[in-house]
């Protein structure tokens, strides 16, 4: 029977997006393949999914199916990676015909990765210079269209002193994102800050181990330094409150603008700075430009009020800010008997601050003095803290094999083949 093909070439005539999530990670620890799947349901991917066929004459098979992909993970014993994987299809194929299998053997061994294709071995050794260049070049002469990218392959658990930079195998992109969280001089002051378990058979861990050992908590280093970033935000505007409420005493109880204002310009400046290097996030930016050239006390008391009230809200849920919203409006500020309240209630304060910043006696800021000589020591504790912790702040962006589609708009082809 002769079977027929018609070609239908659809031109998409506008600009596609791709989304920031364009493929599977896999985190592998052990005998254990976690797949975290892309976050954008409608991006242009194909999801990795375990396949389980059983045969009866032989023992069932448990492999990684990606599109046309047919992956079977042999792990050595305390090995760990993370993989990104893809299969990059502009082609819709409709037959009733079976499609065909690309299939490769991994074998990740100590010093090296065994990929076996056509039953033939291919080795490529654990280099973060070359093995992803490597590796691209050999799946390319297979089918362009396979995206196989390891993130990070490491022997063992590290321990909890071992520092972010150190032996454990990354792409070249990952490596030069840890190098940069840690030369921050935020870091130090971070890096032991307990993050909360993803799963609930995980325990909490610091920091350092989390992104140490990402693959053995279920998370992909992009996930880890994220975590790391969101927690230094928090932090720099934990210390942008404490700043604002000092100041707003000093300038209240003083019945002065001078030199208070003064001598918060220039870190408030550092740590809006911080915000839009770290996040891109300018909450602080108008309040801050408002408050440099501001002329008189109750106008400068004004702003310092509506900027500690938009901060404090980012710490809240919905629930919470409908709740506080009588202590949190703006409006208050305009008030004639403004200057005879606190910035913040204190039970707003204990609820964001709790001790903070730590390694400091609990409470030793968040309950702010009544006299000025106490607000002005703390205040001045307070500068020298954010002096110290943000001397050096440089803009860390996770661009990886993903992002990089997210960078570009494209315009594509697509043939549709329906095979009768």
């Amino acid at each position: 029977m002769f079977s027929k093909m018609y070609y239908f070439v659809l031109t998409i005539m506008c600009d596609f997006f791709f989304g920031n999530v364009l493929g599977n990670t896999l985190l592998i620890n052990t005998n254990e393949i976690h797949i975290e799947y892309p976050i954008d349901k409608n991006a242009f991917h194909n999801n990795a999914k375990w396949i389980t066929e059983t045969n009866c004459f032989s023992p069932s098979e448990k492999y990684i199916n990606c599109g046309p992909l047919k992956l079977n993970f042999v792990i050595k014993k305390k090995m760990s990676a993370e993989i990104f994987l893809n299969f990059h299809e502009t082609l819709i194929y409709i037959s009733r015909k079976p499609r065909k299998m690309i299939k490769l053997k991994i074998t990740f061994e100590e010093t090296y990765i065994i990929l076996n294709y056509n039953e033939r071995n291919n080795i490529f050794k654990y280099n973060a210079h070359k093995m992803n260049e490597e590796l691209k070049s050999f799946l390319n002469n297979i089918d362009y269209r396979i995206n196989f990218k390891i993130i990070k392959i490491q022997n063992s658990k590290l321990d909890n002193d071992i520092s972010i930079i150190n032996d454990t195998v990354y792409d070249e992109g990952t490596k030069d994102q840890l190098r940069k969280l840690h030369y921050l001089s935020l870091w130090n002051h971070v890096e032991e800050e307990l993050v909360p378990s993803y799963f609930p058979t995980l325990p909490r861990t610091t920091l350092k181990d989390f992104i140490n050992n990402s693959t053995m908590y279920k998370s992909s280093i992009e996930f880890a330094i994220t975590r790391a970033i969101k927690i230094m935000k928090n932090r720099t505007m934990k210390y942008a409150i404490l700043l604002i409420s000092y100041a707003f005493e000093a300038i209240r109880i003083s019945l002065s603008l001078e030199p208070y204002r003064y001598q918060s310009i220039e870190n408030l400046e550092r740590l809006d700075d911080a915000l839009i290097q770290l996040t891109g996030n300018d909450i602080l930016s108008k309040g801050y430009l408002d408050f440099v050239y501001v002329q008189y006390k109750q106008n400068a008391m004004c702003i310092l009020r509506a900027m500690v009230y938009k901060i404090v809200k980012s710490f809240l849920t919905p629930e919470e800010m409908e709740g506080y919203s009588n202590d949190l409006n703006e409006n208050n500020c305009k008030q004639h008997n403004d200057d005879e309240k606190p910035i913040l209630p204190q039970y707003l304060l204990d609820k964001v601050l709790n001790g903070f910043p730590k390694p400091h006696d609990e409470n030793e800021f968040q309950n702010i003095p009544v006299n000025l000589r106490d607000v002005m020591e703390k205040l001045h504790k307070i500068n020298t803290l954010i002096k110290t912790e943000y001397k050096y702040i440089f803009k860390i962006k996770f661009i990886n094999e993903k992002e990089m589609y997210a960078e570009i708009y494209m315009r594509y082809v697509s043939i549709l083949i329906i095979e009768c």
